[in-house]
């Protein structure tokens, strides 16, 4: 089959000063009408495991990390036309959500912890088996790219050192410490004391390579993107400053090196899996619509096509303790329908986040990820349901 991506975002907002100090919900409900409980997060997740990364910001790779930009596979938003379903306030059948806003005018009113134990309804399905991953897809694979895309240089061997001792460093550092296979996530760091030239970012228990990426100001951004072969339970990230060359100081002098420890949850992946993954106290949704319209999000997990919610985060505030801040939908051990797709990103609540959510959405199909940045702020909080969020990309399996 023919695979097209075709790119109706990402749209990056810009952060507004908001002073409100406390954010209420209402409870959540699936497409029944049946209170969803927010204590009850996510949809048959295994325990956590920990994972290896393939990734990439917004282009195309394969599972080596080749650079697919110049594939027709996937189009640019200003090349083509628009769909007139990619309007943020439409669904894919065309139909206005803001019929929806009635639902929500008094939500501000209703407060989603006075509902904690409501009873959320459960699938009795079972975590899709994880042996059947693409086999091109290596085991523990990753790539590292950098926020214009671009991938980082992959060096063999071993990582540097680095310099414990040194006066440069990283502080603060930002980002979601837990992978699932097949997604991508967004790590921020700013560098302190001497010039950088470029940081390396490896993992410990992938000795066999790491990657370089230049920076060109103290605050900087790299990308991970897990393979969807993943089998590490646990994994320790290694991000290394590497100093300018001066005159009267040689090449090759590193900074402190900062270490990381980062989680895998297995998770489905199969043929085609979407993902969204952010790090910040909100609750993000993701909602994929299959070419015959059905809609599968928090409130209709499971679709016909055997499509699968199965882990769903931060739902109605309530935070899992270790973080997760992931959204999967997977067609695992299934073929998903052929046709046209509708990838969306709800912003259901902000919860008591002021500023930006930077979110990082991987389309992945057949070991192929295609991965998407984008941002919300408070205001874009709605409280959404079935045809809520904003629509990231359009495309054909």
């Amino acid at each position: 089959m023919n695979h097209v991506l075709r790119l109706v975002g990402p749209v990056v907002l810009v952060a507004i000063s908001v002073t409100a100090a406390c954010q209420c919900q209402p409870p959540r409900s699936d497409d029944a009408g049946h209170l969803l409980d927010a204590h009850q997060p996510d949809l048959d997740r295994a325990d956590a495991e920990t994972v290896d990364a393939s990734t990439d910001v917004g282009i195309v790779f394969d599972a080596g990390g080749r650079d697919f930009r110049s594939s027709d596979a996937i189009r640019d938003a200003g090349v083509g036309e628009t769909s007139p379903q990619s309007d943020a306030n439409r669904d894919a059948g065309g139909r206005d959500t803001s019929e929806q806003s009635d639902a929500r005018q008094d939500a501000t009113d209703q407060d989603i912890f006075a509902h904690a134990d409501a009873g959320r309804p459960r699938d009795t399905g079972t975590l899709p088996d994880t042996a059947g991953h693409d086999a091109a897809v290596e085991v523990n694979t990753y790539v590292v790219t950098t926020t214009s895309g671009a991938v980082g240089d992959r060096h063999s061997g071993p990582m540097p050192a680095g310099d414990p001792g040194s006066d440069t460093y990283i502080d603060p550092f930002n980002g979601n410490a837990t992978f699932i296979p097949g997604c991508t996530n967004r790590f921020a760091g700013t560098l302190h004391g001497s010039l950088v030239a470029s940081v390396l970012v490896g993992f410990e228990e992938m000795p066999d390579h790491y990657y370089g990426i230049p920076v060109s100001s103290t605050d900087f951004v790299w990308y991970v993107a897990l393979g969807q072969n993943a089998r590490n339970s646990t994994l320790i990230m290694v991000v290394i400053p590497v100093l300018v060359a001066t005159d009267g100081q040689p090449a090759g002098r590193y900074g402190r090196p900062l270490r990381i420890s980062c989680r895998v949850l297995q998770v489905g992946t199969g043929d085609l899996q979407v993902c969204v993954s952010w790090a910040t106290d909100s609750d993000v949704d993701l909602h994929l619509v299959e070419p015959s319209g059905e809609e599968i999000y928090y409130g209709h997990r499971r679709a016909a096509s055997g499509g699968l919610l199965d882990l769903d985060a931060n739902s109605g505030c309530s935070f899992e303790n270790p973080r997760i801040d992931i959204e999967n939908i997977t067609y695992q051990n299934t073929s998903p329908p052929g046709g046209h797709y509708f990838l969306r990103v709800d912003y259901w609540t902000a919860c008591n986040v002021m500023g930006t959510t930077d979110f990082t959405v991987t389309i992945n199909v057949r070991g192929t990820p295609a991965v998407f940045p984008a941002s919300f702020v408070r205001a874009d909080a709605d409280y959404g349901g079935p045809g809520s969020g904003r629509t990231v990309a359009e495309f054909e399996f």
